[in-house]
């Protein structure tokens, strides 16, 4: 019957642990239910305005049986090695159709697995990164192994004493390079036009037919902006990805019930700024096709324009001036930049170059000092506990953890060294120069150029910067060292995966969510 629910009951029989317990259901909840499995059916099909959802089509029809499950959010590194895994707090409503119950090819990465013997998770000449207090952000090596008299085992690490340590002058260029923005009645007046075609040609006008953009696309709609050209007053109401606790839930799609509760968080009037670089980039686009901006003048109460409108000259030049508008689009700077959510910061670009020059001074003077000092590299060996320690190992073996920066809210210009990341170096250093809140990542303007490094869109030179998530970064600035603990060595593997799935008080929860009545 589509109109009982049910909730999980643990039972005294040892076949079965567990059983279904009949749960009453009012009117108002039926309601809402058969509102749910028709909204969940949309959802399934047509996605949740997010990236990869939708693309399920139920061949059935109506959705009769939703199970509130709690999604996998991560997995976690305990002190002694073990993997275990972290479920989100917040129940989803998901369609029976849409659920695998019985999982004949599991990702062994998503598994959790007992702790390893030390030599295993540590092997000798393995690179480490130490988050203890003393040497935090260090990378070293494994060169053996000790175990004290209460027979706690303790990591042999080699480091240099000599690393340099670059000063964090981001913050003071991040606060002292800035873009100056006007508002839009300030620019449309320096521009002598008005704020409604200002508005259009920094978004976008449509040209009939073939439905062709010419606008400049310095932001788009109440969503996205150009970093550099355009910036909103008002940022949106959107939820911080290092501070949420539940992202999956978010950017999964799989709550049907999510797009009831989403309401208008981008309720009233939005202000636009513009920069100095976005108000000459207008006014070269008025000089180059002055007969665009007559035409929004004139029709203000439009956004889609007939080409003959916009280009009413000789039939033979007409498809001359059209041709060259769209050609000159495609070669100014801004075609190839990419648009970012409204709520995302960054350094000008100026800023970044400045970030640029000081680092490759430091490094400079650093090189100068260490090839006319007499001393010989002075290397130290370290007792260290391998619960603050990251091993640098294959991240294929899903033997990874987040940061323990992570849930921190990071600043431009902010010092952070590459924990996790695959592409960068592992340990190398940079600085933040661009955060996206609403994705939870960051683009890092690193000392070193590497394999794999972009430009950042041409403000850097290459193979220095990169976009990654912040949870795959420690931040040296907001320091959040890890406490040492005590790790014994193990001496019997465990047999059975039930006896690693959790320990603790977290074993209960883990193994099945607790039902909610009603």
């Amino acid at each position: 019957d589509r109109n009982t629910r049910f909730c999980i009951k643990k039972t005294n029989d040892k076949q079965s642990r567990y059983c279904f317990k009949e749960v009453s259901y009012s009117d108002e909840e039926k309601k809402r239910f058969g509102y749910m499995s028709e909204n969940a059916r949309e959802v399934l099909l047509h996605g949740n305005s997010k990236l990869g959802t939708g693309g399920l089509d139920i061949d059935d029809g109506y959705l009769d049986i939703m199970l509130s499950v709690r999604p996998l959010n991560t997995l976690s590194i305990s002190a002694q090695g073990a993997r275990e895994q972290r479920f989100g707090s917040e129940e989803v409503w998901v369609p029976l159709q849409a659920v695998c119950l019985v999982n004949q090819f599991p990702d062994q990465r998503f598994l959790p697995c007992p702790p390893p013997r030390i030599e295993e998770r540590f092997p000798m000449n393995r690179k480490v990164m130490c988050l203890q207090s003393t040497g935090y952000g260090q990378v070293g090596e494994v060169v053996g192994y000790e175990t004290n008299k209460k027979k706690a085992v303790y990591l042999k690490v080699l480091f240099d004493a000599k690393t340099p340590q670059i000063p964090p002058f981001g913050h003071t260029i991040a606060n002292s390079i800035l873009d100056t923005y006007v508002s839009t009645r300030i620019a449309a007046k320096h521009l002598k036009i008005s704020s409604q075609t200002l508005g259009k040609i920094a978004g976008s006008v449509y040209v009939r037919p073939g439905r062709f953009d010419i606008g400049l696309n310095l932001k788009v709609g109440r969503e996205f902006k150009l970093i550099g050209y355009t910036r909103s007053k008002r940022v949106d109401e959107q939820k911080i990805a290092w501070t949420g606790s539940d992202s999956v839930k978010h950017v999964s799609g799989l709550d049907p019930e999510e797009s009831n509760q989403q309401g208008d968080t981008e309720g009233g009037s939005m202000m636009w700024e513009y920069s100095s670089r976005a108000i000459e980039l207008v006014a070269a686009y008025r000089i180059k096709f002055p007969q665009v901006f007559k035409v929004l003048e004139e029709n203000q109460d439009s956004y889609d324009y007939e080409r003959d409108e916009l280009f009413p000259k000789e039939k033979d030049k007409k498809s001359q001036q059209f041709d060259k508008c769209i050609k000159w689009l495609e070669q100014i700077d801004t075609h190839r930049l990419s648009l970012v959510p409204v709520s995302s910061k960054s350094v000008s670009r100026d800023a970044i170059i400045a970030v640029q020059r000081a680092s490759d001074d430091v490094r400079a003077n650093i090189e100068r000092a260490s090839a006319t000092s007499k001393e010989t590299n002075k290397y130290v060996t370290v007792n260290i506990s391998p619960s603050v320690v990251l091993s640098h190992e294959d991240t294929g073996t899903g033997q990874w953890m987040n940061s323990p920066t992570a849930s921190t809210i990071p600043n431009l210009g902010d010092r952070v060294a590459n924990m996790t990341n695959v592409v960068a170096p592992f340990g190398s250093r940079g600085t933040v120069v661009a955060i996206h809140p609403s994705t939870g990542y960051v683009e890092v303007l690193f000392d070193y150029p590497f394999v794999g490094g972009t430009t950042l869109h041409g403000a850097c030179a290459p193979g220095r910067g990169l976009l990654l998530a912040y949870a795959q970064v420690l931040n040296l600035s907001k320091r959040a060292p890890v406490k040492p603990r005590q790790v014994f060595q193990t001496e019997e593997k465990v047999s059975s995966q039930k006896d690693v799935v959790s320990s603790g008080k977290d074993k209960k929860k883990l193994l099945v969510p607790k039902p909610k009545p009603g």
